[in-house]
């Protein structure tokens, strides 16, 4: 597409502003009809003017003054005004035809991507016209050339929105969303850095970083929240000799952006982007239209975070519930199946249970399962998982714990919950544990609930042999080990 040089720019700019001046009074409705009878008229008063002009030249005016003479450059003067007309029709009438064609291009266009999901990009770049002329024309044709650009960034931008508003719809977990969304708004506006901060229990945390320094700790940076205590969005530009201290990107930025996102007039998150060039208008442009579908998309998530884990958790011990948590021994199981990696399993019942009830209320009995839940938890490892069995009974799960680490965690349990102790009004109460212990693959469970029944007969034999105790299930049916003095022995 040519351009104007900046003088010509200048010459074309002096000339729109002085189109809406009005030199001569319309005689039609349009212009080409003005401009053939203007162009007639000026004719017919030369044809008149010339015999005098020519008398006025040394010519005698007997020759000139004759009405075959003024016929003559009467019909001469006609003649040039009506071929004046048609050049000037010819020269200018086919470029405001061109241009007045591919308008009409143009809103065809935009009128078919308004009710479907076409680009029209490339399509508008090539409806752009040739800028040959430093004069209204020119200058017209610049303005319908920049016209067609803003159209076509336009509609680059509108589609990109739509994209990534569609795609950020599609999730309904916080990891892909952040994931996917941030990965989508940092290519739309060339940012080198990005990252997102969501607002979880009330504290922001930062859900997704790409090439941002110390990710954990952005949501605590001043900058991120000045930005959720205002609710507004804030552009940095940083000169090229500022001296940057506490950086939060590897490399020298030139513009840092900060958005909160918002769901329901509440902020939810921020949204984070750096770049080593400044933002563009158009670049910032698309980031404020995807701004709400993030926040609703980011609010979403979050809600289902929340049911997720209310589905998911026991509301009395705050454990994996049993639903949640066989899905999670499945997965478990599967992964120790396929990888050739062991697995432990142990189950825990609270023994004489049902005496503290009846001695000391449900409410105490609410608490002892409290206090048992948080205790054990305490002493898992990372990545163990501990569930809500039944009523008095806690499954735990320990992946990739081969048998001397299942009986160790086993033993420490069954410790600790002996050590623990409730107080109430009609004094402490305390309670020990029988455990059934089974490790994968020594126990060889061809699935979940094999394993399972293996670490239920060894928790039973624990109850037959005296409770609280620990035994370890040497097979599925018939465990065979015995428990001396609290020490776990296993007979061969």
């Amino acid at each position: 597409m040519e351009r104007l040089s900046t003088s010509e720019q200048d010459a074309s700019t002096r000339l729109v502003r002085g189109a809406g001046r009005t030199y001569l009074p319309r005689l039609t409705t349009k212009v080409f009809w003005d401009l053939a009878i203007w162009m007639t008229g000026f004719g017919v008063v030369m044809g008149l003017a010339f015999p005098y002009f020519s008398v006025a030249l040394g010519v005698p005016a007997p020759n000139v003054l004759t009405p075959k003479y003024f016929g003559a450059t009467l019909a001469a003067g006609i003649t040039v005004g009506w071929v004046n007309y048609s050049l000037a029709k010819g020269v200018v009438g086919s470029r405001l035809e061109l241009m007045r064609a591919r308008m009409l291009a143009i809103e065809s266009a935009v009128r078919q991507a308004s009710h479907e999901e076409v680009d029209l990009s490339a399509e508008m770049t090539a409806l752009a016209v040739a800028v040959d002329s430093n004069d209204a024309i020119g200058a017209s044709a610049l303005s319908f050339n920049r016209l067609v650009d803003a159209l076509a960034e336009s509609q680059e931008t509108g589609q990109n929105v739509q994209e990534i508003s569609r795609m950020l719809a599609s999730f309904e977990q916080m990891d892909p969303l952040a994931s996917h969304g941030l990965v989508a708004v940092q290519r739309a506006v060339g940012a080198e850095a990005a990252a997102l901060c969501v607002i979880r229990d009330g504290s922001l945390q930062t859900a997704y970083s790409i090439g941002m320094l110390d990710a954990p700790l952005l949501a605590h940076r001043d900058q991120v929240q000045a930005c959720v205590l205002a609710g507004q969005s804030a552009l940095l530009e940083f000169p090229d000799d500022l001296i940057m201290d506490g950086a939060i990107v590897s490399f020298r930025p030139r513009s840092a952006y900060f958005a909160p996102l918002y769901a329901h007039d509440e902020v939810v998150g921020v949204l984070i982007l750096a770049s080593s060039t400044s933002f563009s208008a158009s670049e910032l442009t698309t980031v404020e239209r995807v701004l709400p579908s993030f926040g609703i998309a980011v609010s979403q998530a979050l809600a289902y975070e929340r049911l997720q884990v209310i589905a998911s958790t026991d509301p009395l011990t705050g454990l994996a519930n049993r639903r949640f948590g066989m899905e999670k021994l499945r997965e478990h199981f599967e992964q120790a199946v396929g990888a050739g990696e062991p697995l432990g399993l142990l189950l825990l019942d609270l023994d004489h249970f049902k005496q503290i009830n009846d001695n000391s209320g449900h409410q105490i009995g609410d608490l002892v399962l409290r206090a048992v839940a948080r205790e054990v938890a305490e002493v898992l490892r990372e990545g163990d998982l501990m569930i809500r069995y039944g009523g008095e009974e806690f499954l735990v799960v320990l992946p990739g714990a081969r048998r001397d680490v299942v009986q160790r965690v086993g033993e420490r349990i069954r410790v600790t919950v002996g050590n623990t102790v409730v107080p109430n009004s009609q004094g402490n109460v305390s309670v020990t544990v029988s455990i059934g212990a089974a490790s994968f693959p020594l126990v060889n469970a061809h699935n979940m609930q094999e394993l399972i029944m293996a670490a239920d007969n060894a928790m039973y034999q624990s109850k037959h042999d005296g409770r609280d105790r620990l035994t370890m299930a040497t097979s599925i049916d018939t465990p065979d080990s015995f428990v001396i003095d609290g020490q776990l022995s296993a007979a061969t």
